[in-house]
């Protein structure tokens, strides 16, 4: 019995051991073997407004107001892009940005989406409350844009032109209206 208690405890120190040198030498490797994981803030580039694309701020209707004109190039072209995306739907993704807000992305599926026609992308975590006379104007509006082009990346990753999509932003009139200033600029 003596004998099997003193190899267990052999074996037990040579694991010891084991382990012990194996964690030291692993703390000894040069840092340039170390790699990050890159994170969407330094793959995506930085997007200026200017470059974003274009806001579709008047939907093309019928003559004498009587409704949306839905054969139109504009809301035809908008169909077939969202079509494109609607297999890698719902869409969400939650990040800090560059500017350290906390920014949470929605796109909902196909079957929550409020038209056809329309995109449906909810950006949270951004104050769009703000004017720019206010200390977190620029941050918050940089904030939407870097949202806006992690979007349109990600739109045009699954193959279908960004530009080419109507989009909604969020529920509210205010958050639709901010988003569509701070995009046209």
């Amino acid at each position: 019995m003596f004998f099997f208690i003193a190899a267990f405890i052999i074996v037990v120190f040579v694991l010891i051991f084991i382990v012990y040198f194996s964690l030291n030498n692993h703390a000894k490797t040069p840092i340039q073997n170390v790699y990050s994981t890159p994170t969407a803030t330094n793959i995506l580039p930085t997007v200026e407004p200017s470059i974003l694309p274009p806001v579709i701020t008047t939907v093309p209707t019928l003559p004498n107001n009587q409704g949306l004109d839905l054969n139109s190039r504009e809301i035809q072209d908008s169909i077939g892009e969202i079509q494109k995306i609607y297999p890698a739907l719902p869409y969400s993704d939650d990040y800090t940005s560059s500017t350290g807000v906390d920014v949470s992305i929605l796109i909902p599926g196909k079957d929550f989406q409020d038209s056809s026609w329309t995109l449906t992308v909810n950006v949270s975590g951004i104050n769009y409350n703000t004017s720019p006379d206010q200390s977190d104007y620029n941050q918050m509006k940089s904030s939407f844009i870097e949202a806006a082009n992690k979007i349109f990346t990600w739109i045009n990753n699954q193959r279908a032109d960004p530009k080419k999509i109507i989009y909604q932003w969020g529920d509210k009139k205010y958050i639709q209206d901010q988003a569509t200033a701070w995009l046209s600029k």
